[in-house]
């Protein structure tokens, strides 16, 4: 397998003959001053091959939009390899199957069609920050070794478009070429479902697997809509099963041999720390943590986390402790800062109770709730004012 942005293949279509096949094969082409569409509407621009060679020759690149083309059954797709390096993507491997590829600035763009609306929908992409990453990962960037947020992989689906052979970069001032150029649908492949490009991608990615499940999150699982804290309760109770499997967790996932398949030499099934979602690399199935523990014959429950003392009860919600006198909320603290010192002298002040005391009821909603030894990590300040939103949301509602 391949996993450097060099490939064998490289067209020698020249730039006349190019554009009149994207025109052939009924593709919309539009003029774009760097990487940024010059026209308006270009979402529903259909434009002739005269007007488009007016802007080219002002000096305006070539842009392909993605989406429904000509041959109203077929849409175009494309999916930006942004860091091939950390991905360990196999190019060659969409080549023999027929895809159309080409070199960008840093790395590769597969182009392919389908006729599943679904998929032509589907327009989507992995962000991860420098802190999200392990130092070995850090070591294989490429485009966004000194940025600090990075785009690693990206779907583009209908009503977007991209910089296509033969324009300038204008980052490197190269130009861009065709590995396998385009081609008719009977000689490309087709992906006939979001399915079928998760199972490709599962193939062609050789590292950084855990790319492809944040590219498929499980964002319409109904269990999204869970308390926080309930979620965590079968988190902790998943990780104890599986953890004679445990292998290393990163600052995103705990990584894991799998359960279902094996032997493994390396670990092959994640579970976000967030999210609250396994994948299973082998075949790229998703599991909610309710599916994950039917499997692993676990009971799941959705027992309350709350601690009485007198006229106040401390409740889990939301990620966040909320303290209510006489069942109306009135202090809230991060489920993260609950154990900190600071934390417990203010719930000491508040309940009017000793430290001990404190300690016994932080004790319990800890060993209500499980734990989990993982590397620590800071908050941020955006994560900070995103907890405190959650509570004070929770707060406004249970005072409606």
């Amino acid at each position: 397998m391949s996993f450097t942005r060099e490939c064998p293949r490289k067209s020698d279509d020249n730039f006349p003959e190019l554009i009149a096949k994207y025109f052939r094969l009924g593709w919309r082409v539009i003029p774009l001053s760097g990487k940024v569409p010059v026209i308006p509407d270009w979402t529903n621009a259909w434009l002739t091959k005269s007007e488009l060679q007016n802007w080219i020759e002002r000096g305006c690149n070539v842009g392909i939009v993605t989406g429904w083309t000509k041959q109203d059954k077929l849409a175009l797709v494309a999916l930006d390899v942004d860091e091939p390096k950390l991905l360990g993507f196999d190019c060659e491997a969409w080549i023999n199957r027929g895809a159309m590829a080409h070199v960008t600035g840093t790395g590769f763009r597969i182009v392919f069609y389908t006729d599943s609306p679904e998929l032509v929908k589907f327009s989507r992409k992995v962000i991860a920050r420098q802190s999200d990453l392990s130092e070995e990962d850090k070591k294989l960037l490429v485009k966004g070794a000194d940025r600090e947020t990075i785009t690693i992989l990206e779907v583009l689906g209908e009503g977007r478009q991209f910089m296509a052979p033969p324009s300038i970069h204008p980052e490197t001032g190269k130009k861009l070429e065709w590995i396998k150029g385009p081609s008719e649908p009977r000689d490309c492949l087709i992906v006939h479902s979001l399915e079928e490009l998760k199972h490709l991608l599962t193939q062609s990615v050789g590292l950084a697997k855990w790319v492809v499940g944040e590219l498929f999150e499980p964002i319409s699982l109904n269990e999204t809509k869970e308390d926080t804290s309930i979620l965590q309760h079968w988190l902790e109770k998943i990780l104890a099963k599986l953890r004679p499997r445990y292998a290393r967790d990163t600052p995103q996932y705990y990584l894991f041999r799998c359960p279902f398949h094996g032997p493994d030499l390396h670990p092959s099934f994640a579970i976000h720390k967030r999210k609250f979602y396994a994948i299973d690399y082998h075949d790229a199935r998703i599991y909610s943590m309710r599916e994950l523990a039917q499997i692993l014959g676990l009971e799941l429950t959705k027992a309350e986390v709350k601690v009485v003392l007198g006229h106040h009860t401390l409740k889990v919600r939301g990620g966040n402790v909320i303290v209510y006198n006489d069942e109306k909320p009135m202090y809230a603290i991060s489920l993260n800062s609950l154990t900190g010192d600071r934390a417990k002298k203010r719930l000491a002040q508040y309940l009017g109770i000793d430290l001990n005391s404190v300690e016994q009821v932080v004790a319990q909603i800890v060993d209500r709730l499980g734990t989990f030894k993982s590397t620590k990590r800071t908050e941020t300040e955006e994560v900070q004012r995103s907890r405190f939103a959650e509570w004070r949301r929770i707060l406004n509602a249970d005072m409606d």
